[in-house]
């Protein structure tokens, strides 16, 4: 007869400050023990074959330290991985499955299959023979021994082919889950290996932010300090603004002003000193230009004004004509190389009444040089500075 079933494997055990070779699982079903993992391992499956409560019974062999979980078979309808709680012996039956367990923990895997209960088949063949036995007659017992032996030998036959057909599929779905979980457990460890890069990126991003805020805080104090000096430098300007006399200094600008600017004797001044500048340069390059003529020859030469000078005791007017020495005459104006012919010419001459005539001529000379020769101007003057009120 079939008979509903769960497999239940043991896949890992959390929360122990041990191994899972140093600990030992007890399978007890209505407080009977019912099957027993020493050590503990993946290998071997537990069956629970009753509808009834279990309990697994976990035993730390060293400090004899027990962890207890009780509950029913029907609290597993699916297939699947399920964490289970471990309690301490008293309030460990589970009325319903956790999503969120703690340690301590075990992890199983259940699934759900069909078993052949070969004892009860027993027994209901011979109650069923017994009855057989009580209605025919003996000469059909004879022919009807063999039968049963026959027909139970082929519902046997059926039932292997029929459980290695279902374990067949159990151990693909098996190895189906276990696939599953070792993908979800290369996933987990994966997105954890992820997650704690992202978290070293974060506490070097951290670390940067805080020596950041650590600078910025160590220039806003600095700050905070030059505005400090800056801030009492001001007040001390406006300190300094305050004694100044700025009605004084404005009405001295004022008086300065007006007198530079209504003053029109210091430009005619500034006028006249050019002049004298030009005047005085030209008169030096006439000085040059004679000098540059007499030279060579045995005269005495003295000056006697600007424009007058006399040579060899004879007084006579040079001025720059065109770049060139020129002195007056009577008439007209001569080169000065002339003069020293002239003086040649005069000196082949009879000297008596003619004699009179250049001492006339050199008075007439003398006066027409005087009266073409400019006065001379004093340039020598004072500014006088000008008195301001305080």
């Amino acid at each position: 007869m079939w008979k509903d079933s769960v497999e239940v494997k043991v896949i890992r055990l959390e929360g122990f400050p041990c191994s899972s070779t140093e600990l030992a699982l007890y399978l007890y079903a209505d407080d009977t023990l019912h099957d027993q993992l020493l050590p503990i391992t993946e290998e071997k499956s537990l069956y629970l074959p009753y509808d009834a409560v279990y309990k697994l019974e976990i035993i730390n062999q060293s400090t004899q330290e027990v962890k207890t979980v009780r509950f029913k078979r029907d609290l597993f309808k699916n297939d699947g991985v399920r964490w289970l709680p471990l309690f301490t012996q008293s309030n460990d039956y589970l009325t319903e499955l956790l999503e969120d367990v703690q340690m301590p923990r075990i992890l199983m895997i259940f699934y759900r299959k069909k078993r052949l209960s070969t004892i009860e088949e027993h027994s209901s063949t011979e109650e069923a023979q017994e009855i057989q036995d009580v209605k025919v007659s003996p000469l059909d017992i004879e022919g009807e021994k063999n039968n049963p032996d026959e027909k139970i030998g082929i519902e046997y036959k059926n039932a292997l082919e029929f459980e290695r057909k279902i374990r067949d599929e159990q151990e693909k779905n098996m190895k189906k889950l276990e696939k599953e979980l070792k993908d979800a457990l290369e996933r987990n460890k994966k997105r954890e290996d992820s997650l704690l890069q992202l978290v070293n990126v974060k506490e070097e991003e951290l670390m940067a932010a805080q020596k950041e805020i650590s600078n910025l805080r160590g220039k806003i104090v600095r700050l905070e300090y030059e505005n400090t000096q800056l801030h009492d430098l001001l007040e001390s300007y406006k300190s300094e603004k305050e004694c100044l006399n700025y009605e004084g200094l404005r009405n001295e600008l004022e008086v300065f002003t007006h007198y530079f600017h209504d003053n029109e004797e210091i430009s005619k001044l500034k006028s006249k000193l050019k002049n004298y500048e030009s005047r005085d340069q030209s008169l030096h390059e006439q000085e040059l230009l004679l000098l540059e003529a007499i030279k060579g020859k045995p005269v005495d030469i003295k000056k006697e004004n600007e424009l007058v000078y006399s040579i060899s005791g004879k007084k006579i007017s040079l001025l720059i004509l065109n770049g060139c020495l020129m002195f007056r005459t009577l008439s007209s104006l001569e080169k000065f190389d002339n003069f020293f012919l002239l003086k040649k010419e005069r000196s082949m001459t009879p000297t008596s009444k003619p004699h009179k005539r250049a001492v006339s001529d050199l008075k007439t000379q003398e006066s027409d040089s005087k009266a073409i020769s400019p006065k001379r101007i004093n340039t020598s003057f004072t500014l006088k500075k000008p008195a301001f009120k305080p």
